[in-house]
């Protein structure tokens, strides 16, 4: 990457799961998604 070039980070924070569920993140068996296996995320 050239010096002066625009950097996009696109990472998530997921802040509360109480409020805002994710069904990926919790149990017993996530939602199959289509970009794979979730479980290495909890």
């Amino acid at each position: 990457m050239k010096l002066g070039e625009p950097f996009i980070d696109a990472h998530q924070h997921f802040w509360d799961l109480g409020r805002n569920p994710y069904p990926w993140l919790q149990d017993p068996q996530p939602i199959p998604f289509r970009y794979g296996d979730y479980s290495t995320l909890k």
